[in-house]
């Protein structure tokens, strides 16, 4: 399945019986499912081929860590592969032997295996003929040509290496956060930009304390692994609200029936909905988790119905009230996350960086940040790291070159609220003069079609419709996977 391929042009072939080639940008959680989606629905053989650097398909920065203490965000029974079979996480891992049932929150490198095992099933179950391969390689850029009345797209990786394929799926990860790239402070030893950077807790081994801008759910991650790594050291994390994220109860997955705020066509209708449903729900014994499970079904409806402006504006005053009540902790890392608070190893609170002095060298920096808070506070602050922990950065082309490229070749443009890229509701890319039918999107790049276009939920029902898309007359069952 595994297959590097290295010669210099290769890929899609035509004529008669030729199989149609799919190249899939990025081998993530997004790239599998899709390839996963594919094989399940085809009813000819197709050549698939996956570009993914990292050493594991399936990994991308959510599930490419070993660490025990980074769970799941969800629990076992919401991460099935495949929306109509909802157990099939749960019974896979019942069938390795591992001691997890429906309502836990397991480790995320069991996930990155589960990925793995439904492509690699897939692939045993799909039509015979179809070809899987893996190029370790990042993709820089892409040109389309027309040869012979049929549109060709190239992708460019590695030293001058060219891939031909009919179709491109772009399953690109979010863009690394740019926090402190958009502050006016001068770069310095000990100033971490992108904290799932190959060696960051060993550039941080020695460092003693450490301050993370950003009190999110990255922010919870590299704190744990911080804490476990130095007993001694104190994890300082500051936003501009100093929100953390709620914790998840085990109740709280079910959508409220009752949720129904409407068409609204402003910010404040959907602020007002959502505390509407929220009240009515509390009155009848429900949770608020359960307004925002049903919200994420709505999103996309309630999101396509607001125009540009007023996505901009609900963006600005509810996103990070969003994230703090969507993007949750399970109740075990909750409970690490609050003895950890009470001990004093970790503070929390609101602040943005004033200033950064490194009073240290190049293998010991020592920053003196200044922080301003609410009200005037100013905070100094002694450590030996800042990591960036803030999220995406705004402009998804200060990061990527391949989506910097796509935009200036007018191959893709952003989305209006510049958040993703612009597509149609397919995923396929918008341009200022059509829209493509051969380059199609899930994950982060739909996020500005779809509002909820990140998690696990949301990229199973993208990579389902894609492939019912690319292949209308298909629809089987998922593979059973059954341990080797």
């Amino acid at each position: 399945m595994t297959t590097r391929c290295d010669e210099n042009s290769v890929g899609a072939s035509h004529g008669a019986g030729a199989k149609e080639t799919v190249a899939i940008v990025g081998g993530g959680c997004a790239g599998a499912l899709v390839a996963a989606h594919l094989m399940r629905m085809d009813r000819r053989p197709r050549r698939i081929v996956i570009f993914e650097p990292r050493p594991d398909l399936g990994a991308g920065v959510a599930y490419s860590t070993d660490d025990p203490r980074h769970l799941l965000n969800a629990p076992a029974s919401a991460m099935s592969a495949f929306e109509n079979d909802p157990t099939h996480f749960v019974t896979w891992l019942a069938q390795l032997g591992h001691d997890h049932v429906a309502t836990d929150f397991v480790p995320r490198r069991l996930y990155r295996q589960y990925l793995q095992d439904i492509v690699t099933v897939g692939l045993r179950c799909s039509i015979p003929g179809t070809e899987l391969t893996w190029i370790h390689e990042t993709v820089t850029s892409l040109s389309v040509n027309e040869i012979t009345g049929h549109r060709l797209t190239t992708l460019h990786y590695g030293q001058g290496l060219q891939y031909g394929a009919d179709r491109v799926v772009l399953a690109l990860g979010a863009p690394a956060p740019v926090a402190l790239q958009a502050l006016a402070l001068s770069p310095t030893f000990g100033m971490i930009s992108d904290p799932w950077c190959p060696g960051t807790m060993e550039a941080t081994a020695s460092t003693g304390d450490v301050l993370i801008l950003g009190t999110g759910l990255t922010m919870v991650d590299i704190a744990l692994a911080l804490a476990e790594r130095d007993p001694r050291r104190t994890v300082h994390a500051r936003s501009r609200h100093g929100f953390l994220p709620a914790e998840h109860v085990s109740d709280g997955f079910a959508p409220w029936p009752g949720f129904d705020i409407g068409h609204p066509k402003t910010a404040r209708d959907v602020l007002h909905g959502l505390r509407r449903a929220t009240a009515e729900a509390q009155s009848c014994g429900g949770n608020w988790r359960n307004v925002i499970a049903a919200a994420r079904l709505a999103a996309p409806d309630v999101w396509s119905g607001l125009c540009a402006t007023e996505r901009r504006r609900l963006l600005r005053h509810l996103g990070r009230r969003w994230d703090v009540a969507r993007h949750r902790m399970s109740a075990p890392v909750t409970a690490t996350v609050t003895e950890l608070r009470h001990s004093g190893r970790l503070t929390v609170g609101a602040g943005r960086i004033l200033a950064v002095v490194n009073h240290g060298s190049v293998r010991h920096p020592q920053l003196e940040v200044t922080l301003g808070g609410p009200g005037g506070h100013r905070e100094t602050l002694m450590v030996g790291a800042l990591i960036d922990c803030t999220g995406p950065g705004g402009d998804p082309t200060a990061r990527s070159p391949l989506v910097a490229g796509l935009v200036a070749d007018g191959l893709a443009r952003l989305d209006p609220c510049g958040v993703g890229l612009d597509v149609d509701e397919h995923g396929d890319l918008r341009t200022d003069s059509a829209t493509s039918a051969t380059i199609h999107t899930v994950g982060w790049c739909r996020q500005g079609a779809e509002f909820e276009a990140t998690a696990v939920p949301e990229i199973r029902r993208q990579a389902e419709r894609l492939a019912r898309h690319m292949s209308p007359s298909g629809d089987r069952r998922p593979p059973v996977l059954v341990p080797a």
